[in-house]
């Protein structure tokens, strides 16, 4: 059995729509095995698709970058070099530093001298984040980021 010409131009174009595909056989629609087999198959593939994505963000790429920050009273934006999955900060002192992870629209952590603050993504999301000591304040914040 040989698909009709019509539904293999519709595939070849990427127009396909299951929507239009209708056969009738003896005054019924009917929908032939060939037909429903492709129409499982790309419903598989594009699930199959959507499954590796979601497997390949999860997995780490084993790149770690460690930096070390000087922290004022001036809000400091540091963006990473790659999208990353978790960060680790360790605040030196002398003084305590606010972070904010992504967003300054969203609520920062105050990390105190000598604590140790982990940030911990199931996918590739830490982008950036933010330190800031208090108005007359230093400090010195070791950053780790990990893919």
């Amino acid at each position: 059995m040989t698909m009709p010409k019509e539904l293999s131009a519709l595939i070849e174009e990427g127009n396909f729509n299951p929507s239009q595909v209708e056969v009738v056989q003896d005054g019924k629609n009917v929908m032939r095995p060939d037909v429903m087999n492709f129409l499982m198959l790309a419903s598989i593939a594009s699930q199959a698709v959507k499954i590796r994505k979601y497997f390949d963000d999860r997995t780490p790429n084993g790149l770690i970058q460690p930096f070390t920050v000087s922290v004022t009273a001036v809000r400091q934006l540091v963006r990473l070099p790659w999208d990353a999955q978790s960060a680790t900060f360790i605040n030196d002192g002398p003084n305590p530093v606010r972070i904010w992870i992504n967003s300054t629209q969203r609520p920062s952590h105050t990390s105190n001298p000598g604590e140790v603050f982990n940030i911990d993504f199931e996918v590739h999301k830490l982008k950036q984040f933010y330190l800031q000591c208090g108005p007359g304040n230093t400090a010195s914040v070791r950053v780790t980021a990990q893919d």
